[in-house]
């Protein structure tokens, strides 16, 4: 839970907030995950082929040692590591990837490779050569669909327990790295209407949303949740990509191509189709998912402002994808408003009518904004709960007169269920 809270009392301003800050810079960033960190790869202009994207500026270390292949992934690392060069940050970014495995599969992976023989045995353990490792700085989990959730949470917890382990091995690792939860999204096959069993997206999302919960606090110290699944749901509320991948009506009258076509005005989240009949459609990310998954893991890890890539497209991360202009800023704003929640611009002032007037904007969907007010401060009373409209300025008059009351407190408490 994230709270800011602004007392006021009838004489004069005061701020008391409670809220989590930036991690410190990290250096060395190694992410561990399946396809929704690789990306996809296929000719469809809405994937932008992401799990090639700035591979060259990315190391692969499953496929690194003992492997013939010369190629890697780009994917969310990549986009990471382009972020990060824009934003100035020095940081070497590592993958540790396959398609469709759990953190369980990629932990316990012991894969004889040929030609890789370190000392007496051709066996490769994943959690020597790769996890144990001084050099980690942050460590990113990203944990398949079908475990990041409530019913299956136990799997991915005693599996990110047994990763963290290897990271902050005293004796190999680092036992200071951070550990990130990539909080993965809702996707449309998920849903009813595609077939699945949570009533919404939002639903899903929820569900997501408690097991990283769970699995962060039982992991302890060194570790916060990059809450990319919130992002998604975040850019749905507040206009700007669409909240039906299966069609729109009027404004796309295809419910299967909306996403290709850089529509003004909305765009999805998810490819409709990844090129192979056997996989699940809409079930991973389009270039704007990816795109926007890029700038939560990045404000997460390194502080940085998400906003702030608005101030230049040229030669930007967003240009490279194919994403215009204008929801490149959108997303730069969803991105840094999901990771840092709290309310901008908070004023009080006393109306002609002696009353307190707290203004504030209702920045994010996924989170509560509750007005207080106070005699003493120390009894308080809920006054309005999420009052106004999400993404516009809020404006709440007291209703206590002043004239007949010496002193008086407002506050704003703004959490996360």
């Amino acid at each position: 839970m994230m709270r800011q809270i602004l007392a006021v009392p009838a004489t004069c301003v005061g701020v008391l907030a409670i809220a989590m800050g930036p991690l410190a810079a990290a250096e060395d960033v190694l992410f561990i995950g399946n396809s929704i960190t690789i990306g996809q790869d296929n000719v469809l202009p809405n994937s932008a082929s992401v799990n090639n994207f700035n591979k060259a500026n990315v190391t692969d270390e499953y496929n690194k040692i003992g492997r013939q292949q010369t190629w890697g992934y780009g994917g969310v690392p990549g986009i990471f590591k382009s972020l990060a060069t824009h934003a100035s940050y020095d940081a070497n970014v590592s993958i540790d990837a396959v398609g469709g495995q759990s953190l369980a599969q990629r932990f316990n992976n012991t894969t004889q490779l040929p030609g890789f023989d370190p000392g007496a045995t051709n066996d490769y353990d994943e959690r020597i050569y790769i996890m144990r490792r001084p050099t980690w700085d942050c460590v990113v989990l990203q944990e398949g669909m079908s475990g990041a959730n409530s019913a299956a949470y136990t799997a991915y917890r005693d599996a990110a327990t047994n990763i963290v382990g290897a990271v902050h091995n005293s004796t190999y690792g680092n036992p200071l790295a951070t550990i990130v939860l990539y909080e993965t999204y809702a996707y449309p096959q998920s849903t009813i209407l595609g077939g699945g069993t949570y009533q919404s997206l939002e639903a899903m999302q929820a569900d997501v949303r408690n097991a990283n919960a769970i699995v962060a606090s039982s992991l302890g110290r060194n570790t916060v949740v990059a809450p990319v699944g919130d992002a998604f749901m975040n850019a749905i509320a507040l206009g700007g990509a669409s909240n039906n991948p299966f069609g729109h009506a009027g404004a796309d009258p295809n419910p299967y191509d909306n996403g290709f076509v850089d529509n003004p005005g909305t765009f999805d989240l998810w490819t409709t189709s990844d090129g192979n009949p056997s996989s699940t459609p809409n079930l991973h990310a389009s270039k704007f998912g990816y795109y926007l998954a890029g700038l939560v893991l990045h404000e997460t890890i390194t502080g940085y402002d998400s906003s702030a890539f608005s101030a230049t497209y040229a030669g930007s991360t967003a240009q490279a994808l194919g994403i215009s202009e204008s929801d490149a800023k959108y997303l730069n704003w969803v991105a840094h408003t999901t990771v840092s929640p709290g309310p901008t611009a908070i004023s009080v002032a006393l109306t002609g009518g002696n009353h307190l007037e707290m203004a504030f904007s209702r920045r994010r969907a996924d989170v509560s904004y509750i007005v207080q007010g106070s005699n003493d401060l120390a009894e308080w009373t809920d006054l309005a709960t999420n009052p106004g409209t999400i993404g516009q300025p809020v404006t709440f008059t007291d209703a206590v007169d002043l004239a007949t009351q010496s002193k008086r407190f407002l506050r704003l408490k703004v959490s996360r269920p």
